[in-house]
């Protein structure tokens, strides 16, 4: 019987961190998390390195999804997860024959039999509220594949067509989860807000989207957190423009949210929120 080694969320998150500090790369380099593998390794090297926006390149068989409107000649920090050495030649090679300047940071190489924790399936009932505020990797996983079993798979059932659009960052942990629970393509959409002075207020740009809906498909749009939910009607508005229905799912919604998507698997108390990605951790080799 072949023995089939699985990898922990924490094992995950020390490599990624620990390369994230060994990479030399500009101030001004765009990082770019490839396929579904590298959505949550991706997550953690941002949020440890503090920076604010994470493209995705959507890669299987092969490249469906990457980011548009990139300055030739910019500096990509490709991050590339449990890929085959011909499969990252064909990434890196797809960039610089772009005219990119490419680093790559692999936490892990590509080994057979090897599986990674957001490939497991594991189901465990969670409260509809809690007052808790720290989450572990593990908590979110349970939320992300009982959204799934609760709720998605019956919203879908009579679905045709649709894409799975993780926003950026925080929308890529669920992400991943849910795309190997269903077994479909991940896509990613980015918005980032910065503060107008004139105005005194933040505005939401969109950094990453999706190509035009085909005729009747649908965009199913997931969170970690909806706070104020301007983020997820900015991302909504966007979708639609595109042609698509949107159905918008988060894992976490605070009370005092002025925007909802249509189900939230968690209610959490109207202070911070911090999850493990987000914690201070001391790196070694």
């Amino acid at each position: 019987m072949e023995q089939i080694l699985t990898y922990d969320y924490m094992q995950v998150d020390l490599e990624s961190r620990r390369l994230a500090h060994e990479l030399e790369a500009k101030p001004d380099a765009k990082f770019v998390a490839v396929g579904v593998d590298a959505l949550i390794p991706g997550l953690i090297v941002t949020h440890e390195l503090e920076i604010p926006n994470l493209f995705f390149t959507g890669m299987d068989s092969e490249i469906y999804q990457e980011p548009l409107g990139l300055e030739k000649n910019s500096e990509l920090v490709l991050i590339i997860n449990n890929k085959t050495t011909d499969e990252k030649d064909k990434i890196v090679s797809h960039y610089t024959d772009r005219g990119y300047r490419v680093n790559t940071l692999e936490p892990f190489l590509h080994v057979p039999g090897v599986k990674f924790p957001w490939e497991i399936s594991e189901y465990v009932d969670v409260l509809e509220d809690t007052s808790e505020t720290d989450f572990s990797y593990w908590d979110l996983h349970h939320l992300s594949t009982q959204l799934v079993n609760w709720r998605l798979r019956d919203d879908l059932e009579s679905v045709e067509k649709y894409k799975l659009v993780g926003i950026s960052r925080g929308g890529f942990f669920p992400l991943a989860i849910i795309a190997n629970e269903i077994g479909k393509r991940p896509y990613a959409i980015g918005a980032y807000s910065y503060n107008d002075k004139l105005r005194e207020q933040d505005e939401l740009v969109i950094y990453q989207s999706i190509e035009s809906a085909e005729e009747g498909e649908v965009a199913v749009l997931i969170d970690e957190l909806v706070d104020g939910g301007e983020t997820m009607n900015h991302c909504k508005n966007v979708l639609e423009r595109l042609g698509y229905e949107v159905m918008m799912y988060s894992l976490h919604l605070k009370p005092n949210a002025n925007f909802l998507p249509d189900f939230a698997m968690q209610k959490v108390p109207g202070k911070w929120i911090t999850y493990d990605y987000e914690i201070e951790r001391p790196i070694s080799n």
